[in-house]
């Protein structure tokens, strides 16, 4: 299993200058996939939305990632540590314990809105953006994109992020510029155009 401090290295390889759009998830899970190892329901979901959002696919998880962070967008997690694998009461209370290291990095990065993909640690991250001054009403909740809810959170991630993008809060990649000749090949055979 990845150490933490390997983790977050590659995590911050890909935080962009300016961050726009922060992701939140409860922690890294302790089977080792990570968002920023291109691995994991997270990782593939969130991959689907901005595919579809944007018109387009992307040939590698490094292409995904980098026009994730160009378009001002970077995932954090409330613990940096793995909690998925803890009896409930102690994933709870090292959630818990989080709260304050995670309002700092919130206050930190200053993100224009926030994305938490994960219901039950909605009310933590709310707690969170209180003691960093963070706006409630810039916190968007959507589900876990597992057990059967990837459709969900690819369709509500979709919406979020054309509707940000029409308000210029979400820049698009200026290698994901649409082409209508690639877009019109694309759409008769049914691919979408790559990246």
């Amino acid at each position: 299993m990845p150490q933490t401090n390997d983790r977050e290295k590659v995590r911050l390889q890909y935080r962009p200058e300016t961050v726009s759009v922060l992701f939140v998830g409860e922690s890294p899970p302790v089977s080792g996939r990570f968002f920023y190892f291109g691995s994991g329901i997270v990782f593939s979901s969130t991959q689907r939305a901005f595919s579809n959002a944007w018109t387009c696919s992307f040939e590698t998880p490094d292409r995904f990632l980098r026009s994730f962070a160009d378009a001002g967008c970077f995932l954090e997690d409330l613990s940096h540590s793995p909690v998925d694998g803890l009896p409930p009461h102690e994933r709870e209370r090292a959630l818990e314990e989080c709260v304050k290291s995670f309002a700092q990095r919130l206050r930190s990065i200053s993100p224009k809105f926030v994305v938490v993909f994960l219901k039950k640690i909605a009310p933590l991250v709310e707690r969170a953006a209180a003691l960093a001054g963070f706006p409630h009403e810039q916190i968007h909740v959507l589900p876990f994109p597992g057990n059967g809810h990837q459709n969900k959170y690819v369709s509500a991630l979709t919406a979020l992020l054309l509707d940000a993008q029409s308000r210029g809060l979400v820049l698009r990649h200026q290698g994901t510029e649409s082409n209508p000749t690639i877009e019109r090949d694309a759409r008769k055979s049914g691919a979408r155009p790559s990246l």
